[in-house]
């Protein structure tokens, strides 16, 4: 038995001597142990090859783990071919491309970021893929992005299923990240309502001031009621405007 052990170990480590070939496998346990070898170790090298696979492979899976390499790696010269293989339309490769973008943090990635956020689906929740960059926006600010994430909270698809939580507090957080001040009079309205901790979250992100600080004695909920108790004082905050960001 130790001679056999010895044997498919060895076999193991061969299989993933070359990670970026490995990663073109048909095997998918291959190719998960060929992503995390190249995870914060890929080389410039490693980086062109990945690149070179994700832009001429036809195989989804390939595509799939390519981006999610080249995301770990926080490759920016990545950028241009994850952007292109936004195109594909299997729903692993974009929520991967996706999650690679908002890795990788590159403002070049911000309008086809948007861009997924702006399209349509029958889905009656987010798919995969715009959920993905609902969190990319967690870590990319942009001006443009506010006005889509305010129509998105105001027709979230998800409200009135079990989901509906979890899409509010992410788009609630990349508001907040945002710092974009046009978000308070849709924050203030949330104040009330079931994502009222979350709203109270992002609005102290936007206006610099900790609401959760110190809740006793009435837990959680104590933001929201100093949120509306600060925003009494700072009325002008909430005239919608068009034109001021930040």
């Amino acid at each position: 038995m130790r001679n056999v052990a010895i044997v498919l170990a060895a076999l193991v480590l061969s299989s993933c001597a070359n990670p970026v070939r490995d990663i073109r496998s048909s095997d998918s346990r291959v190719r998960w142990r060929a992503v995390e070898q190249l995870s914060g170790h890929a080389s410039p090298d490693d980086i062109e090859q990945l690149i070179q696979i994700l832009e001429n492979t036809q195989d989804d899976r390939v595509r799939a783990d390519c981006a999610l390499a080249l995301g770990d790696a926080k490759a920016t010269s990545a950028v241009p071919a994850l952007v292109g293989t936004l195109e594909v339309q299997n729903w692993l490769v974009r929520s991967r491309t996706v999650s690679a973008l908002a890795s990788i943090g590159d403002s070049r990635a911000i309008r086809p970021l948007i861009g997924v956020l702006n399209e349509e689906h029958s889905d009656p929740n987010f798919s995969a893929e715009r959920l993905c960059a609902i969190e990319a926006f967690t870590k990319l600010k942009s001006a443009e992005v506010v006005p889509v994430l305010l129509d998105m909270l105001t027709h979230n698809p998800g409200r009135g299923t079990s989901r509906r939580t979890d899409y509010t507090s992410r788009l609630l957080a990349a508001l907040g990240a945002q710092g974009d001040k046009r978000a308070i009079p849709d924050l203030a309205k949330m104040l009330d309502g079931d994502a009222a901790v979350n709203a109270a979250g992002a609005l102290g992100r936007i206006v610099g001031v900790n609401f959760m600080l110190d809740p006793r004695p009435y837990g959680p909920r104590f933001g929201p009621v100093k949120a509306k108790a600060w925003l009494r004082e700072h009325p002008e905050l909430l005239v919608p405007t068009e034109d001021e960001s930040r």
